[in-house]
């Protein structure tokens, strides 16, 4: 059954058995019959099926019951009798045969009649497509929109396209580079109740190290004048526990400029796809995630902090961009998510990971305030990372004043892949000898 469905691995099986069995033991049945199975993989097999962390679950109930009643074939009772075999490939009737390829078909032409060859096209090759090269060229021009050809529209105010979201790839880790001590997961490093231990230490926190203890209570034994054979004396001060050292989950605030100057197709696909992927790697490491996304004159919150990720890259997929670039507004916003964050979960620590290019445009002296805001950025004391959407050759470079002025770690967006900040190492790792050269 499971094989009809492509779910790897016997733990559907086990449980769709064990199920079925539960079910046919509610109803007051002795035994297990169709019903059971069907209401037990309709349980089991709808969330197995997906291939990956976005892909909705889902189950196709026709299907299930075409294979659940599909029936083998019975066994022949006798066994001797051959006519009683099924007939195979080499046993059918030429009549059979005959019919069904037609030759004595009276409707069809004969098998000895000529057949007309095909109509052969003269026409070149080019030209014998459905489409040629010059109505390709012309629909490219016409998908191209004069709110894609600009980088900000100057009287939209508001979304006015949403672009597609590409394939996710392998981002580069993006870590906080204090340690913490929050719940236990796989991105930052941070005392947890899982890891590798790396020492020891007198208060009544997480696991007791037997070894450290009894050294020692063991150094104290002369003073509390144990008799001999009376074995270990260990009291409460004696006690030591371990210092585990692993990785903690981070709540994972992502900021997204979706603003005109996001407005060409190609950069804003980009830009989603890198988001995507992020969101993709907090789910790996157990990580929340929220999205703000600020266009036009305002900022918004499309997802408060949650664990469910999925959500998260469904609504990034139907994020529409357009209209001015209101940067402080967005920056604004995203503060104060992560104050009412903090006071509902202080011991998760915040990573905010802002997508823009800097370029803000929304209100007077937007450019001005933006900056002010990131003035008084490390007063929030969270780690941030910039990720510089800026294409073209002739940049501005005001995502990387952002990310200097917030005290922020800046990142160009085609560096976000783990192979493309390899790509970028990888020139400056070459040796090169004393006249500059490469060796």
């Amino acid at each position: 059954m499971c094989a009809g469905f492509d779910v790897d691995g016997m733990r559907a099986d086990i449980v769709i058995a064990r199920t079925a069995s539960a079910h046919a033991a509610w109803r007051g049945a002795d035994a297990v019959e169709r019903e059971d199975i069907r209401a037990a993989a309709v349980l089991a097999l709808a969330h197995r099926r997906r291939r990956g962390p976005f892909d909705p679950p889902g189950l196709d109930e026709d299907l299930l019951d075409r294979l659940l009643d599909e029936e083998p074939p019975p066994p022949p009772e006798g066994g001797d009798d051959p006519d009683d075999e099924p007939q195979g490939p080499d046993d059918e009737d030429p009549s059979d045969s005959e019919a069904a390829d037609g030759s004595d078909a009276t409707d069809g032409p004969s098998a000895d009649s000529p057949q007309p060859p095909p109509a052969q096209d003269d026409r070149p090759r080019d030209e014998q497509s459905p489409t040629s090269s010059h109505d390709t060229h012309a629909e490219t021009e016409a998908d191209q929109s004069p709110a894609d050809t600009q980088d900000e529209p100057q009287n939209a105010a508001a979304p006015v396209a949403t672009a597609s979201v590409g394939a996710p790839y392998r981002p580069q880790r993006f870590e906080l580079s204090s340690v913490g001590r929050g719940e236990a997961g796989r991105r930052s490093r941070a005392e947890t109740t899982t890891g590798r231990v790396v020492g020891v230490r007198p208060d009544r926190e997480g696991k007791v190290h037997l070894l450290a203890t009894v050294r020692e209570a063991a150094v104290r034994q002369v003073a509390r004048k144990a008799e001999p054979g009376s074995g270990l004396l260990v009291e409460p001060a004696d006690l030591r526990h371990a210092r585990i050292m692993g990785r903690e989950s981070n709540l994972v605030l992502f900021c997204v400029d979706a603003s005109g100057s996001m407005a060409a197709r190609k950069r804003m696909s980009e830009v989603k796809t890198a988001v995507l992927s992020l969101l993709l790697d907090a789910y790996e490491r157990r990580d929340k995630v929220g999205l703000v996304t600020f266009a036009g004159d305002g900022a918004r919150l499309v997802l408060p902090p949650t664990s469910s990720v999925d959500r998260a890259a469904t609504l990034l997929a139907d994020v529409p961009h357009g209209g001015r670039t209101p940067v402080a507004e967005g920056l604004l916003e995203a503060a104060d998510v992560l104050r009412i964050e903090r006071l509902r979960d202080p011991s998760r620590r915040p990573l905010v990971v802002l997508v823009t290019d800097g370029r803000a445009t929304s209100g007077e002296r937007a450019l001005e305030r933006a900056f002010d805001v990131a003035d008084r950025w490390h007063s929030l004391d969270v780690e941030t990372i910039v990720v510089d959407c800026e294409s073209g050759r002739f940049r501005l470079g005001l995502a990387g004043q952002l990310a200097q002025r917030m005290l922020a770690r800046h990142v160009p967006l085609e560096q976000v892949s783990a192979t493309g900040l390899i790509d970028a190492i990888a020139p400056a790792a070459t040796p090169r000898t004393s006249n500059g050269k490469a060796a």
